[in-house]
């Protein structure tokens, strides 16, 4: 692939955003909406994509900070409806991340930060220690895919997020499965004093009536509505709840 190629592939010029509904199963409505990547070019790459060749030129914190404020540029939405903004440990983790945010205030009213699961944390400590400067900016703090990638229990516990995404695993077929039910059940129990769990990857009917037995607060999947550009965004799965 040439060099110009990639240089293109990651221009933010040629990138946009879709957003995937959050939905608030206890009280029936919507939370907010999940911000994910997409390229404008025809047959572009994928998200994973996007980030391996920013990451190949060094420029994937970059991109981190100039999605975040594109996401938020794009979205319409009505008043206190949440944005989730997905972003690397590694980005937050850079020494200059706290000055550069202070310097790009949000424009939108309630803002959560979702903690990518997809890469090592080097230095657990500073990542507590900048998420709580964040936190106490009125910055939410989400860790996605929990259970995956490279996830641990220590990680959940010591970040003290706001919101705890659970991967897409634990609801995949957990009709048919009673340990997964268990699980669900017993994680909610474990986080409901200081976390709120969101389900990712819900797709059935039968997963969302389980999770919301469980005592699931929040849950996301194509059930409940898949990634559109913001403009084609309505709520008529809300029925569904």
């Amino acid at each position: 692939m040439q060099f110009e190629e990639i240089e293109r592939s990651i221009d933010i010029s040629n990138l946009t955003c879709w957003y995937q509904p959050i939905y608030d199963l206890k009280k029936g409505m919507l939370l907010g909406y999940e911000t994910l990547v997409r390229s404008k070019i025809k047959n572009g790459p994928n998200p994973m994509e996007i980030f391996k060749r920013a990451e190949l030129l060094g420029r994937h914190s970059i991109l981190d900070k100039q999605l975040i404020i594109k996401a938020q540029e794009l979205f319409k939405c009505p008043k206190n409806c949440t944005l989730f903004i997905n972003i690397f440990p590694s980005t937050i983790m850079n020494e200059n991340f706290l000055s550069w945010w202070d310097e790009h205030p949000p424009i939108v009213d309630s803002i959560v930060l979702e903690i990518s699961e997809s890469e090592p944390v080097s230095n657990p400590d500073l990542l507590k220690f900048i998420l709580k400067k964040l936190q106490q900016r009125g910055i939410k703090i989400a860790l996605d895919d929990m259970g995956a990638g490279y996830s641990s229990l220590q990680r959940w516990i010591e970040l003290e997020p706001d919101y705890i995404k659970l991967d897409k695993y634990y609801i995949a077929g957990i009709e048919n499965y009673t340990k997964k039910q268990k699980l669900l059940k017993l994680l909610n129990k474990l986080f409901e004093s200081s976390a709120q769990i969101i389900v990712e990857g819900v797709e059935n009917i039968e997963g969302l009536k389980i999770a919301k037995d469980s005592g699931i607060r929040y849950a996301q999947g194509y059930l409940l509505g898949r990634p559109s550009p913001i403009s084609n965004i309505n709520d008529s799965n809300l029925s569904l709840l």
